[in-house]
């Protein structure tokens, strides 16, 4: 009787073993990713000074995704593991006009993710700004949209969205949290934009709204939902 209990209690553990490696939860692979991204910058960019270097090694970096295969009409990217996608990642380091962009592949859960190359890529301002603005949206997402399922986040996490002029009615300070210079510096942002990728769910949309100045300048974040198609078409600016 003690040697099947032994045999099932050993059973059971490693079944619970295989179960947590198989459930690593994608901020592993992402991290493990993003390290080796930075180990590559630092051997391959000799000319950094040591407050660039520094800058790489403490500072998060940009990353951005899309299917490796390309894209055809009627053709939507897919998030599911196992996609091969192109993924880079990338430091826009102060002191320096190019951003680092370190370019490996993986499926989109960065599971095994290795660099390739190194490419140093002049962006423009507008450019830098937009890039700030969607890291800040999908950012907005994952920390505020806890209902989304672990698919939908990797497409806001991976899928490069669509942005959309809006004219949603703003509540800048729902909870009541903010200091009233910072409510005040929201009403002062001039544009609202928002960032759309699509649902997994059909006729519908998942939305993150926000307000800047021109070109994503000071783009803040004020909401995000996940809604009908109808709602982002009759908030959308013609």
């Amino acid at each position: 009787m003690k040697k099947t209990v032994s045999i099932a209690a050993g059973l059971l553990f490693a079944c619970v073993s295989i179960f947590l490696v198989s459930c690593q939860s994608d901020d592993y692979y992402r991290e493990q990713a993003v390290i080796s991204a930075r180990k590559y910058v630092l051997k391959n960019a000799k000319d950094l000074d040591v407050i660039q270097q520094e800058y790489i090694r403490f500072n998060k970096p940009v990353i951005m995704a899309e299917n490796i295969l390309g894209t055809y009409a009627g053709a939507k990217t897919s998030v599911i593991c196992g996609v091969t996608s192109q993924v880079c990642i990338a430091w826009v380091v102060p002191g320096e006009k190019d951003a680092f962009v370190v370019f490996g592949t993986s499926d989109n859960r960065l599971f095994n993710w290795s660099p390739y190359r190194l490419i140093r890529k002049t962006y423009q301002t507008k450019e830098y700004n937009r890039i700030a603005a969607y890291d800040s949206a999908a950012k907005y997402a994952m920390n505020n949209m806890l209902y989304l399922s672990t698919e939908q986040r990797n497409r806001v996490r991976f899928d490069v969205p669509q942005t959309v002029k809006t004219k949603f009615p703003l509540d800048f300070d729902p909870m009541g949290k903010l200091k009233p210079e910072e409510v005040t510096r929201l009403k002062t942002l001039p544009l609202q934009t928002s960032f759309v990728w699509e649902s997994l769910t059909k006729g519908k949309k998942i939305v993150v709204c926000g307000a800047g100045a021109a070109d994503f300048v000071s783009w803040t974040p004020v909401f995000g939902q996940e809604m009908e198609d109808s709602d982002l078409n009759q908030n959308s600016e013609q």
